[in-house]
């Protein structure tokens, strides 16, 4: 598989800067020849620092509640499914972890859902030590480390999205002004903009009275009572994905829930650096 470092020319050259030896690598991997050959690299020096290995994410996750790290490397044999939760559970703790799985199973599916559920790159078994820099300082940059045609992919899948998502904020926008007349439209957006009804009545130059005769008429429209309920209703009738709130909310209930791992699992592998 064709490795991509998007801005360079080589995927193995060995330009990036001496920043890439600082950074905190932790590896997630059960002990197998793939695993030691990477650690190899690691403790070899000149691809970051490698200061936790496990073969349990519950260990990993203990790590990370105790110390922050740059890049977690990840064998494909233990990713969890569905991968958008599992690599969650990794970045609720550390929110600017470069995740990057390693393997065998290479094929472009498996690697654009990898990219899509929040891993930044994929490396294979035919991985060199300049290759890794490589990908180190690709994802530190904010690059994704996959095969060139596969980035082009996701590229022109992500414009058509957006466009997609573009088009239908249109449409349903349109159904919207449908339904207002014009003054209460203007009002409306003035709402939207955070203005008193005096700031909008002085905006419009109509009366205060006549402001709120306007909002009496959009509440009624929009079945609410107040202007924050109004904005919701309104936004929920434009957003293109259905029940927003709802995923919203679950989402926000989860994370509330969700608990720091504890620190009293069995211990992980020694580090092959210790900062602690």
């Amino acid at each position: 598989m064709e490795q991509h470092d998007r801005g360079k020319a080589d995927p193995g050259a060995t330009s990036a800067p001496q920043a890439i030896d600082s950074c905190r690598i932790f590896l997630l991997s059960p002990n197998d020849i793939f695993a030691a050959a990477l650690e190899r690299m690691l403790v070899g020096g000149g691809s970051g620092r490698l200061v936790f290995c496990a073969d349990d994410d519950q260990q990993c996750l203990d790590a990370l509640a105790r110390q922050e790290a740059d890049i977690l490397l990840i064998n494909a044999k233990l990713l969890r499914y569905p991968l958008g939760s599992f690599f969650h559970r990794f970045h609720h703790l550390c929110p600017n972890l470069r995740i990057i799985v390693f393997g065998h199973e290479d094929h472009d599916a498996f690697v654009r859902n990898l990219v899509c559920s929040g891993c930044r790159g994929f490396i294979n078994d035919e991985i060199t030590r300049e290759t890794l820099r490589a990908a180190f300082f690709a994802v530190m940059e904010g690059h994704l480390w996959v095969d060139r045609g596969l980035l082009t992919q996701i590229a022109v899948e992500e414009f058509e999205f957006q466009r997609m998502i573009e088009q239908r904020f249109k449409e349903r926008i349109g159904l919207l002004n449908d339904e207002l007349c014009l003054r209460e439209a203007d009002v409306f957006c003035l709402i939207l903009e955070g203005l008193s009804t005096q700031e909008i009545a002085d905006a419009l130059h109509v009366s205060k009275q006549s402001v709120k005769a306007y909002l009496h008429r959009l509440f009624i429209k929009f079945g609410v009572s107040n202007r924050s309920q109004l904005i919701v209703s309104a936004f929920e009738r434009v957003c293109p994905v259905d029940h927003l709130l709802d995923l919203l909310h679950e989402t926000l209930n989860h994370s509330r829930t969700w608990k720091a791992p504890a620190s009293t699992r069995r211990s992980a592998r020694p580090r092959a650096d210790r900062t602690d």
